[in-house]
């Protein structure tokens, strides 16, 4: 169990992840991944992650990419599966059965997130249970969905 990044921190440099999973692990952000620089998730499962405040699977505090992936099962108060603030782009990839006990079941959004060909599913969060995008945290956020299923 870490404080931040209960698997992974991340905040200097790059990081790809490639065809791994980080399942199981607690943080009080980031329970999965904290990523807190550029980072590139590829063919891989993030599951099971607890963060009892922010980014359940992932926090996003970098810009981060994620194709092919699975974020499922992830549990925070916001952004169960992923929170980001800054760019989220994801392309083929599952984002389901995760839960926020506030806000952004699925993803938290304050930053510009664009999804292509990807799922969002059985996330749940009183609000926001796929997405949350808020434009006062920062101004100006947005989210951008090309052939994909809510």
């Amino acid at each position: 169990q870490g404080q931040v990044g209960g698997g992974i921190f991340s905040v200097e440099g790059t990081l790809r992840l490639e065809r791994s999973t980080v399942a199981g692990n607690t943080g009080y952000n980031g329970g999965g991944l904290y990523a807190g620089s550029e980072t590139t998730v590829v063919g891989s499962v993030l599951a099971d992650n607890t963060a009892t405040h922010t980014g359940g699977g992932v926090y996003g505090g970098g810009n981060l990419s994620f194709e092919n992936s699975t974020i499922s099962g992830n549990r925070a108060t916001y952004g169960g599966g992923i929170h980001s603030g800054v760019t989220l782009a994801l392309t083929n990839s599952t984002i389901s059965g995760n839960e926020a006990s506030t806000k952004g079941g699925g993803i938290n959004n304050g930053g510009t997130v664009t999804l292509t060909a990807s799922t969002l599913v059985r996330n749940s969060a009183p609000f926001g249970g796929g997405i949350l995008t808020s434009a006062s945290f920062p101004p100006g956020a947005t989210a951008t969905l090309d052939r994909s299923i809510i």
